[in-house]
């Protein structure tokens, strides 16, 4: 595991409807549906994160998205947490073959996961015009 990160649901100020599903994987669906079920089933849905993030900032709405994706946005007021929403878990894995292992390849690992570990904007750098 490289690292774990948060998703966590985030809206339009204001114009929090409708609900928006990006299908994070069969893993998320479950905690979702379990935790969410009246959201088990959407009118929207995605599955490819970025794009979701760009319909809800053009269009309104909420749904769920990785932290570290959507900061800046929080901290400029472009979007907001949803209140008492609940977060679930996201974790990135890295695979490789254990037969290529190697001196360069661990090191090579060690930088992605200092890199994985700092608390850095991963947004996509768009800025909408609201």
């Amino acid at each position: 595991q490289l690292l774990e990160e948060k998703l966590i649901q985030v809206c339009l100020p204001g114009l929090p409807e409708p609900y928006v599903y990006i299908d994070w994987g069969e893993g998320f669906r479950q905690q979702h549906d379990a935790a969410l079920p009246d959201k088990a089933r959407t009118a929207i849905s995605f599955n490819l994160g970025p794009l979701a993030l760009q319909y809800i900032l053009d269009c309104g709405g909420a749904g769920y998205f990785r932290r570290r994706v959507v900061q800046s946005y929080l901290d400029r007021g472009l979007l907001e947490r949803v209140a008492a929403a609940p977060e679930f878990s996201y974790p990135t894995w890295l695979v490789y073959s254990r037969e290529r292992d190697s001196a360069v390849l661990q090191r090579a690992l060690q930088v992605l996961r200092e890199v994985a570990a700092r608390d850095t904007d991963w947004s996509q750098r768009w800025d909408p015009v609201i």
